[in-house]
């Protein structure tokens, strides 16, 4: 029985640890595309798809590149329209181990 105690103790002291430090890591690839969705969606912009190919880790300037479908053409910046093909996603800090990331859209012949 004292064992039993001791085992559910630790379990418990375990539970609470994860609780107050998070779970951290990488950003999966589907979290990602929800983000550009949602970006998207507040700009008024019509998003037929989007393919994030990796998730993003956990590193400060770690950056991904998603595939989106916009048709035709957008304000990607004030004054500046044209086809967005992209998104680039750049981790900007990394707070308990979670990635705090910006998005960017890009446009056709933009560099990555």
């Amino acid at each position: 029985m004292g064992r039993t105690r001791a085992t559910r103790a630790t379990l418990g002291l375990a539970a609470v640890v994860l609780l107050i430090t998070g779970c951290g890591g990488p950003v999966a690839s589907e979290d990602l595309e929800a983000s550009i969705v949602q970006q998207a969606e507040g700009r008024g912009w019509t998003l037929e798809s989007v393919d994030c190919p990796e998730d993003l880790p956990a590193d400060v300037g770690a950056t991904v590149v998603c595939a989106v479908q916009i048709p035709g053409e957008v304000e990607a910046r004030p004054g500046e329209v044209g086809v967005v093909d992209r998104f680039r996603v750049v981790v900007r800090g990394v707070d308990r181990g979670t990635p705090r990331y910006s998005t960017y859209p890009l446009t056709e012949g933009m560099s990555e």
